[in-house]
């Protein structure tokens, strides 16, 4: 049983993604660690994993942020923020940044 929703963290990983970029400011991908990193730094997206947590204690709270920036790559394809983010493969995982 899902334990979070894609409609509540999409928005945040987006917010997320682009915030990071704006941070770097030198065109560099934003990575999944770091995306899953930021998450548990946002209060929003914290207390969504925390909420996820009590649902799935015998995973790790960054093991919960790292599943759903895989979820979030695995529907990237068929989302809005397709046309708003170049990505790359970068060590087996998908990494992000705007598009120019």
């Amino acid at each position: 049983m899902p334990t979070w929703k894609h409609a509540d963290v999409f928005p945040i990983i987006d917010r997320i993604i682009r915030q990071a970029c704006a941070d770097e400011a030198d065109g560099s991908y934003i990575s999944r660690q770091r995306i899953a990193d930021r998450l548990l730094q946002d209060r929003e997206a914290r207390t969504i994993i925390e909420n996820a947590h009590e649902g799935q204690a015998d995973q790790t709270l960054g093991w919960i942020a790292r599943n759903m920036v895989d979820f979030f790559s695995k529907a990237f394809n068929e989302s809005p923020q397709k046309d708003k983010f170049d990505r790359i493969r970068i060590e087996d995982n998908w990494a992000y940044k705007l598009r120019d």
